[in-house]
């Protein structure tokens, strides 16, 4: 999905897996895991995998564009200075 004129993708290594009321990001190189609540997991599920857009996300969780376009990019600059996801 393109945002803010980028797209983006795991970094090598990174598994997903949904969990109950969210996901974990696991590295698979360093045993270093993360987990995603809801939201998160919705983002990067956007991001990474092309399931939906900032739209989608914020009619899913009932929030005005505005602000999901401001969650889209503090998960994009979360995950992406902990090396879970990069710019494709």
């Amino acid at each position: 999905m393109d945002v803010n004129g980028n797209r983006y993708r795991a970094a090598d290594g990174i598994a997903f897996r949904t969990v109950r009321d969210g996901a974990v990001l696991v590295d698979l190189r360093s045993g270093a895991y993360f987990s995603l609540n809801a939201t998160a997991a919705f983002v990067w599920g956007c991001l990474v995998e092309g399931r939906g857009g900032v739209d989608d996300y914020a009619r899913a969780f009932s929030i005005d564009a505005d602000q999901a376009r401001r969650d889209f990019d503090a998960v994009i600059a979360d995950l992406g200075a902990r090396g879970f996801l990069l710019k494709a």
